[in-house]
C-alpha cells in the first residue's frame, strides 16, 4: 500500500495510506500531484473539516463515497480540485442524497487526538501544509 505525510506548519506530522482499491481514480489524482504544498483552510459550515486545494485535478466520478469519519481524506473536483480532511466525527451535511458526499481516498494513520488539535487550530487561523509520498 502506498503511503503519504502532511507536514502542518504547526508541527504535527501525519501519515496516511492511500485506499487504491476503494479509490483508484481519486487515489490516482492525489499521488501524481504530490509532493505538493498548500495552505490549509476550515469549512465554514461543515463541522470538523479542513480543506486544501491541488495545483492540477481531474473531474473524477463518483467512488466509495461514504458518511465521513475522523481520518478520513477525501477528494472533489467539482469546480477547483480540494481535498477534504475529517478531524472529527461532528460532520455537519447540508444536501439531500449522496451528492454531498466526497470521494474517500485516504485515511490517515495514528493519533487522530493530534490532528483534531490541527483542525482546531486551523479554525482560528490558515496553516501550511507539504505532502509527500514515502
Amino acid at each position: 500500500m502506498k503511503r503519504f505525510e502532511m507536514q502542518f506548519e504547526g508541527g504535527d506530522k501525519f501519515t496516511a495510506v492511500l485506499l487504491e482499491d476503494q479509490a483508484p481514480k481519486s487515489a490516482k489524482v492525489f499521488w501524481d500531484n504530490i509532493p505538493h504544498e498548500a495552505i490549509v483552510k476550515h469549512a465554514k459550515f461543515s463541522g470538523e473539516e479542513i480543506y486544501f486545494f491541488l495545483k492540477d485535478g481531474a473531474n473524477v466520478e463518483a467512488e466509495n463515497r461514504l458518511e465521513p469519519v475522523a481520518g478520513d481524506i477525501c477528494y472533489e473536483a467539482a469546480g477547483r480540485p480540494v481535498v477534504v480532511i475529517y478531524y472529527g466525527n461532528s460532520i455537519h451535511v447540508w444536501a439531500h442524497g449522496d451528492h454531498h458526499l466526497k470521494n474517500r481516498f485516504a485515511h490517515i494513520e495514528g493519533d487522530l487526538a493530534a490532528l483534531h488539535k490541527v483542525g482546531e487550530r486551523v479554525h482560528v487561523g490558515a496553516e501550511k501544509v507539504k505532502v509527500r509520498r514515502l
